[in-house]
């Protein structure tokens, strides 16, 4: 049996456009299990206390209105499925895993007097797959009953050799939803999502993103990545195209090229920068700098990030986000990923 407990406060403070303080806090409780078959289980129910205090109009993030202060509970079931299958060809070993996700959240959560600030820009993709709540942030949250289905595969050759992917997609109950036109969610069937990643060389690793239209099959997105150098600095490039043919004008005809470093300072201590630069218009969207702190009592995570694009009455602007996360007994490895 494993204990969550977590905590993050996010500032804004702009000297135009809307102010917003939040402060979250989140228990978690999940009880693995290891079937007959050799299938793992795991259930995680989770509570996530979220208070926003804003100055301003939440609804355009103008600055036009009063100083608020209000609040919400968002409880969250999550089942998770999966059957490791492990064999040989010649000098390979392979494992393939089905996996199962099954998630519930309540409705009435997205509220119109709570900003939505962190999940603007949401690309839907293998790595929130099987999130329980796929936005980029917490301002907004998915509802409803999801089931997600994907496969996994991990092949190891004569070192270093390395072949890894997987492949998804996801269903839903409800018929409305807060995803927009051309995210892939829109619609009760997701698109289908992916990746595959190589390692040629101990230095290097090569990974490629897709995503499918559920019906057609067609590329709505292309992601080409390459990440080298030793494990305590690692240099990453990586290049986004998305489809002409989206209907959400947000989203088309986006090409990125995205560039970052990460320098593993301590074994305890990470520091990291990555720009995304928007090709098509030739110009920089967001620059962010983190910082990992991590120890056998908690795992702290700073961040700044300059965003360059316009949203509502909202011009540049700098965020900064701390998380802390108190590990208990049994508790999951936090990543050492900077972002």
């Amino acid at each position: 049996i494993s204990c969550l407990v977590g905590s993050e406060m996010c500032i804004r403070d702009r000297s135009e456009g809307l102010d917003t303080r939040r402060f979250s806090t989140q228990l978690g409780w999940q009880l693995p299990h290891i079937g007959p078959m050799g299938d793992v289980w795991s259930l995680r129910l989770a509570l996530r206390g979220d208070i926003y205090n804003t100055a301003g109009d939440p609804v355009t993030r103008g600055p036009d209105g009063d100083d608020d202060t209000t609040g919400r509970l968002v409880p969250t079931a999550n089942l998770n499925w999966g059957l490791p299958l492990v064999g040989e060809t010649g000098s390979w070993s392979h494992v393939i895993e089905p996996r199962v996700t099954l998630s519930y959240t309540p409705s009435g959560v997205n509220k119109n007097d709570i900003p939505n600030e962190d999940s603007l820009v949401f690309e839907f993709d293998e790595t929130n797959l099987f999130e329980a709540n796929r936005f980029t942030g917490i301002d907004l949250v998915e509802t409803g009953t999801r089931l997600a289905y994907g496969l996994n595969f991990d092949s190891l050759g004569p070192a270093p050799w390395r072949i890894a992917g997987l492949i998804g997609q996801s269903v839903r109950t409800e018929e409305e939803n807060e995803f927009p036109e051309g995210s892939g969610l829109e619609d009760r069937v997701s698109d289908i999502v992916g990746r595959i990643d190589l390692r040629p060389a101990e230095l290097l690793d090569v990974g490629y993103r897709f995503r499918l239209d559920k019906t057609s099959l067609a590329f709505r997105r292309s992601d080409l990545s390459l990440a080298f150098g030793p494990p305590r600095l690692r240099f990453e490039i990586q290049y986004l195209r998305l489809s002409d043919e989206l209907p959400d004008q947000d989203l088309r005809r986006r090409q990125e090229l995205v560039a970052g470093v990460r320098l593993q300072m301590l074994d305890s201590l990470a520091v990291g920068v990555r720009t995304r630069r928007d090709l098509e218009e030739d110009r920089t969207v967001t620059t962010q700098y983190g910082l990992v702190y991590t120890n056998t009592c908690l795992v702290l995570v700073a961040g700044l990030e300059q965003s360059f694009t316009r949203r509502g009455e909202l011009d540049d602007e700098v965020s900064f986000k701390v998380s802390v996360t108190f590990r208990g007994l049994g508790d999951l490895a936090a990543s050492t990923d900077v972002f």
